[in-house]
């Protein structure tokens, strides 16, 4: 029996004939543990969530300055706190503390990907031409993504994310590559299919 698909899933990919199938076997496949650490990657670079984290920013300058002005008629009565250094701390507290907020956030958002904190999830990424393929222990189906709906690649400390459409990424951590070379072979080949 089949296991049950939750939201997210992806359907399985459709079952070839091996002796119809042009490719037998990937051109890569990557094994690796995924922590909350590489899921914080995507966490940081989804475009969804960096709109979201800067039109907070700009709503706490804005929440800044509103304080500010309510505050200026008062603040002359109260020794020290009619500074410019002062004036400065209460424009810029609201976009701090909304910082600090999503950058809670964040974690707790990378670390839902992944079940905690310290947990790892055994991952399997198979790179096939045209298509990749990732196999999570917590999926009940594997994702398989499109070489076509391929729209963005990023490298980041050595780390690299295939970004499909608006919301998916692959995170590839520099751990699963057999060394930067492997790395930087895949990441040329890889930008070649994005023109």
């Amino acid at each position: 029996m089949e296991p049950a698909m939750r939201p997210g899933d992806r359907a399985p990919a459709p079952a070839v004939a091996p002796d119809t199938a042009p490719d037998t076997a990937p051109e890569l496949d990557l094994r690796y543990d995924m922590g909350a650490g590489d899921a914080a990657l995507w966490e940081r670079m989804a475009p969804a969530h960096r709109k979201r984290e800067r039109l907070a920013l700009v709503a706490g300058l804005f929440a800044g300055f509103v304080i500010l002005q309510a505050l200026s008629g008062k603040l002359e009565t109260v020794p020290g706190l009619h500074t410019l250094p002062a004036a400065i701390v209460i424009l810029l507290l609201p976009p701090l503390l909304v910082w600090v907020f999503q950058r809670q956030d964040r974690r707790r958002r990378a670390e839902a990907q992944v079940g905690g904190p310290e947990a790892r999830i055994g991952t399997r990424v198979e790179v096939w031409p045209d298509r990749v393929i990732e196999h999570r222990a917590d999926r009940a189906a594997p994702r398989v993504l499109g070489a076509r709906s391929l729209r963005d690649l990023r490298v980041t400390g050595g780390n690299v994310l295939l970004i499909f459409g608006r919301d998916e990424a692959v995170i590839l951590p520099a751990r699963a590559f057999e060394g930067d070379r492997a790395r930087d072979e895949f990441v040329a080949r890889w930008r070649g299919r994005l023109r």
